[in-house]
């Protein structure tokens, strides 16, 4: 018999620990697998204050009108009340706004480009999205602004909040119209714990900014909530909406201080689960 045919007694032993470490190798390669998919799929937020990107500014015009209307929308990632997304139907409710704030704007992960750009695209517009998660590897959720008006030192900063995958932030800027500087903020506050002192520091930026100003955004609180009924009383902003038959508890506001509301609606809608606000406003005589 030809020995060199018999395999060896080093081959045979050699096998069993070839195979553990092959299993070893391939559950590493799972479960690293898996916990970079965790962690991408997770909520992070963005890192800190930073200014605004825009895009559409080719749209931008001087905007030489008498009067400006500013719209509030939470446009609930642009799902309608049949379940349908549809930004067409969002950005026909938009039409003829010189200022929008937008709420729960969403970048998808198949989608190139985010809602806030999109619309943009489609109302011509210039468009910021100011996100507040990523996911994903990417800007995923959060406000964004859309403007005829350039609007200048446009920034993002966070609120402060205690959940771990839940995450605020308030948009800030300034635009000249009619020779006067308006200065502006969009925010977004929590439902729950967080509600209040996110509410209450947003209405102290906004104490604290120049008139003319706009504060708008979903406040996730009514009117007779006592932190927003005792501002009113208090200050001199003014809620630019009003009272609504049509919206008698809403949550989405438009502050004003320096202007007059020449018009106002609330209008309730199936392509978002939230009304839109939306107000026109000249600058007041007393500023």
């Amino acid at each position: 018999m030809n020995d060199s045919a018999l395999p060896s007694e080093s081959t045979n032993a050699s096998d069993p620990e070839s195979a553990r470490t092959r299993r070893i190798l391939i559950l590493g390669l799972i479960t690293v697998s898996i916990a970079g998919f965790i962690i991408a799929a997770g909520k992070t937020h963005p890192v800190g204050a930073r200014p605004l990107t825009w895009t559409n500014t080719e749209h931008l015009g001087d905007a030489a009108t008498e009067t400006l209307r500013v719209t509030s929308f939470n446009i609930h990632g642009g799902k309608g009340l049949d379940g349908e997304r549809n930004l067409e139907r969002i950005a026909k409710l938009l039409e003829g706004s010189d200022i929008v704030g937008l709420n729960e704007v969403h970048h998808r992960t198949f989608e190139g480009t985010n809602q806030a750009h999109q619309l943009g695209q489609r109302l011509k517009l210039a468009a910021a999205f100011a996100p507040t998660e990523r996911r994903w590897g990417r800007d995923h959720f959060g406000n964004g602004l859309l403007s005829r008006i350039a609007i200048n030192d446009g920034q993002q900063s966070p609120l402060t909040g205690t959940y771990d995958d839940k995450f605020r932030n308030i948009i800030t800027g300034n635009f000249e119209w009619q020779r006067q500087n308006v200065w502006l903020l969009i925010t977004h506050i929590d439902r729950t714990r967080d509600r209040k002192q996110q509410l209450k520091a947003a209405l102290e930026m906004f104490e604290k900014t120049k008139t003319p100003a706009i504060l708008m955004g979903d406040f996730n609180t009514t009117i007779d909530d006592n932190l927003l009924s005792s501002y009113f009383k208090s200050k001199s902003a003014k809620d630019a909406v009003g009272t609504s038959a049509d919206c008698p508890q809403r949550i989405d506001w438009i502050l004003t201080c320096g202007f007059e509301v020449v018009s106002s609606q609330c209008v309730t809608n199936d392509a978002s689960d939230h009304p839109m606000v939306t107000v026109e406003l000249k600058l007041s005589g007393n500023r």
